[in-house]
């Protein structure tokens, strides 16, 4: 049986991340599509803990299975059968695989790094899902690239400004534009440019060279002038180099020889007009004019772009 990993990404707290996942869950169960979540980190509060508005919480229903912090179970009596406890750790506590049996909101709190979500991912395969869901933040990206998908979350709480998001979703849409890389052939050189601690970069035996960890932008930008081939790790990585604006400008000045290992599908967009206004004593609920906000994300990206609470995407 396939088995259809999607991850979730919001660009900041607030823009519709959990929205978008609680509109997942009850697409899959339309479909009757056996589900499964974990994620990356901790998420899924009642009260966000710096504006002190409600959150929506995610609600999962009979039958998903669940990876989270047992800790994050305590308060769900006779909600969930307890399949395994794993070996993996987070802040609050083991990391353990639970099915639920009756509808509950519940908190997420999976995974920090890449080899503990493979970890998880695998022993959550054992029960046969076919569609996992990792619920995860740009903060906190980095073992994302394990999804075969990837379905970014903006809006008002990111920037109040339509224009700032819709360049930020054009430089992401960007850095997911390259290809996936099979390696076929030979002529590799394999690098750590992590080391690389001043403005130095070694010269290469070989033009295509294979990156298989973060670098800053400013070591990227002098191996590809170097007209080498450059085989990135994933655009999850590329996205973690830093400087997103000037990524975006060397991307687009020319022809660049760049790949990927890893490359999840960048498959939608969600946005989210909320943003909590501060007046200076607290916050409140505001929105940014939610029609322009997706005309312009729609009029700018080809990728597919909807508002979960008024659209009806299939995905």
């Amino acid at each position: 049986m396939s088995c259809k990993i999607t991850g979730i990404v919001g660009t900041a707290k607030n823009t519709g991340k959990t929205t978008t996942l609680t509109y997942l869950v009850e697409l899959a169960a339309q479909k009757k599509i056996k589900t499964a979540i974990t994620g990356i980190g901790y998420d899924g509060e009642e009260i966000d803990n710096i504006t002190s508005l409600p959150k929506p919480r995610l609600k999962l229903l009979p039958g998903t299975i669940t990876a989270t912090s047992e800790a994050c179970l305590a308060r769900m009596n006779n909600c969930y059968e307890l399949l395994e406890r794993t070996e993996f750790e987070t802040a609050l506590g083991q990391i353990v695989i639970v099915r639920m049996t009756k509808p509950n909101l519940i908190v997420i709190a999976g995974p920090n790094s890449r080899s503990a979500l493979a970890g998880v991912l695998n022993r959550i395969r054992n029960y046969n899902p076919g569609w996992i869901f990792i619920d995860g933040s740009l903060n906190r990206i980095s073992p994302i690239y394990l999804a075969d998908e990837i379905i970014f979350t903006t809006g008002g709480a990111r920037s109040t400004d339509i224009n700032s998001l819709v360049t930020e979703m054009k430089i992401i849409e960007k850095v997911f534009s390259y290809p996936q890389n099979n390696l076929e052939g030979a002529g590799y050189s394999y690098a750590d440019i992590t080391s690389v601690e001043s403005d130095f970069i070694p010269d290469f035996t070989s033009e295509k060279i294979i990156i298989k960890h973060p670098v800053q932008l400013k070591h990227l930008k002098k191996i590809l002038e170097k007209n080498n081939e450059v085989i990135y790790h994933s655009p999850i990585y590329l996205l973690l180099s830093g400087d997103l604006n000037g990524l975006y400008d060397f991307l687009s000045s020319g022809n660049l020889k760049l790949s990927y290992l890893y490359k999840p599908e960048l498959k939608a967009v969600t946005v989210n007009p909320f943003y909590p206004d501060y007046n200076g004593l607290s916050y409140s609920e505001s929105f940014i004019n939610a029609d322009q906000l997706l005309r312009q994300m729609k009029e700018n990206l080809s990728t597919p772009v909807y508002n979960i609470k008024t659209d009806h995407p299939q995905f």
